[in-house]
């Protein structure tokens, strides 16, 4: 049966090279010399190369680029937190892209009419693979003493099998003494006190009176001695239906202290327009610390209740 075969593929390879060849008649034409009879392995040769040449091929489908989900989760400790996390749970998904390449095949005419393949077409997806949970907890270790608005926040990921955990703002440089890649169990240790940003609402005004007087608290003066405290005030007017105006915008230096006071009326002659009685009045105010306690970040803390100005001879007299 197997002979049997191999000759039927012959005979039909024949006839159909045969079927492929010029007339007989115009043979002498054809570059075809039939004296020398017709080999079966050139006739083979031709079939294959017609029967390629005509098939629509189509790839196996193949895995592409494999991605993770990401998991995280921020942890954070106050100047009173104890120095150990809870224990928590992170989840990540692998998603491998698969891709199969159909249709394609044929030809169609290219420069000079030569014929150029249709390429196939490739479609793409995602589909999810394993799946990889971990538990984590973050320990610091010989804990430091922070300064009350201070603290320490961490952020831990899971990205495939793999752990990593990500310093996003500390009171001091950590090394990690253990943890990472495969291991949930992040110890921490201190190696040296870094400055942070002060407490945004560290200073806050008291009071801003009618006749253009600001009091302003400072809630941690006591921690800052020795330093600098920069105050950023702009008095501004109220004005409808137009943005408000600037009278006038101050730097003003002071020791630390408990309260601080900025007269506006002892910067009258640097006003860029007279005040108004009965116009509505009030202060934009930032600070910065300068020293060693913290960094020197603008703190924009906001702006005073608006009140009308009533100069204050007239206040006396009420």
């Amino acid at each position: 049966m197997k002979f049997s075969g191999i000759v039927a593929f012959l005979t039909v390879a024949a006839l159909g090279a045969a079927a492929s060849f010029p007339s007989v008649a115009n043979a002498g034409n054809s570059g075809v010399n039939f004296d020398q009879g017709i080999s079966v392995s050139d006739i083979l040769k031709q079939a294959k190369a017609g029967a390629a040449a005509e098939k629509t091929v189509i790839q196996p489908a193949y895995i592409g680029q494999t991605r993770y989900d990401r998991d995280c989760v921020t942890v954070t400790f106050s100047a009173t937190d104890k120095p150990v996390s809870d224990r928590f749970s992170l989840r990540s998904t692998e998603w491998v892209t698969e891709c199969h390449n159909t249709g394609g095949g044929g030809t169609y005419p290219g420069p000079g009419g030569h014929p150029v393949p249709v390429p196939p077409t490739q479609n793409c997806w995602e589909r999810p693979g394993f799946h990889y949970n971990e538990v984590a907890q973050v320990t610091l270790q010989d804990r430091q003493p922070l300064l009350p608005w201070e603290y320490d926040k961490f952020q831990v990921c899971l990205e495939g099998p793999w752990l990593s955990l990500y310093s996003l703002a500390a009171a001091y440089d950590y090394k990690m003494v253990q943890g990472g890649n495969r291991d949930g169990n992040f110890i921490l240790a201190p190696i040296k006190k870094l400055a942070m940003k002060p407490d945004p609402v560290g200073i806050t005004a008291q009071a801003f009176t009618a006749d253009m007087v600001l009091t302003l608290k400072d809630k941690w003066a006591s921690y800052y001695q020795g330093e600098q405290t920069v105050l950023k005030v702009a008095l501004r007017k109220e004005v409808s239906f137009w943005p408000d105006q600037t009278v006038i915008e101050k730097d003003i230096t002071l020791a630390p202290a408990d309260l601080y006071t900025v007269n506006f009326m002892d910067y009258a002659k640097e006003f860029t327009q007279k005040l108004e009685a009965g116009r509505k009045y009030y202060v934009q105010y930032s600070f910065q610390r300068i020293g060693r306690i913290s960094k020197p970040d603008l703190m924009k803390v906001g702006d005073t209740e608006k009140v009308p100005y009533q100069a204050a001879t007239l206040a006396l007299a009420d």
